[in-house]
């Protein structure tokens, strides 16, 4: 009978230490964190978009529209238009976690001094990219720290975002094709 008492004791810990992980916030106690926000991550409209820069450790990869979604850069060539089309839908219906405020000097904690993943966002009529950095994934591995370069609050996302977003880029990277003359 007193095994069963510290063995319902230890898994009860075991439960509820798992309960608490999940309800991980980030670890600087002393930020203000917001209920959970439902927002979406890009504000902009993507038909306001005109295009979209990525920076991660193998380069860089823009894609811009006239009329149509486009790698810039050295000649024409054919694209995964699949990849684009799901990569814009990705960034499109992507959605803040939670969101909290953070000391400057205290985000290299959450990987955003040094992202994984910078996505630059270039607005209709403007000449500057607005940039989303992505960082570490929160101690669960359930989200990922975001945050735009000129706002003050770090953001979490679900990790599902960086993951699509990164392949769908390598796609796009690797798919890209010289044009075939017919």
């Amino acid at each position: 009978m007193r095994k069963n008492v510290v063995l319902c004791l230890i898994l009860f810990g075991l439960i509820f230490s798992g309960y608490m992980e999940r309800q991980a916030v980030p670890q600087d106690t002393d930020a203000h964190v917001t209920e959970p926000t439902g927002e979406q991550l890009l504000t902009t409209p993507m038909d306001q978009v005109m295009a979209l820069r990525f920076k991660d450790p193998r380069g860089c990869l823009v894609l811009s529209q006239s009329d149509i979604w486009r790698v810039e850069g050295g000649p024409e060539t054919r694209v995964d238009t699949d990849a684009i089309t799901q990569l814009l839908s990705t960034i499109e219906m992507a959605r803040v976690i939670r969101k909290f405020d953070c000391d400057p000097l205290e985000l290299a904690q959450y990987g955003l001094t040094t992202p994984s993943l910078v996505i630059g966002v270039q607005r209709r009529g403007e000449g500057e990219f607005h940039n989303l950095l992505l960082g570490d994934k929160n101690p669960v591995g359930n989200a990922v720290y975001a945050k735009w370069a000129q706002a003050p609050q770090v953001l979490m996302t679900g990790v599902y975002f960086e993951t699509l977003v990164k392949m769908m880029v390598r796609r796009i990277r690797e798919g890209k094709v010289d044009q075939v003359c017919e």
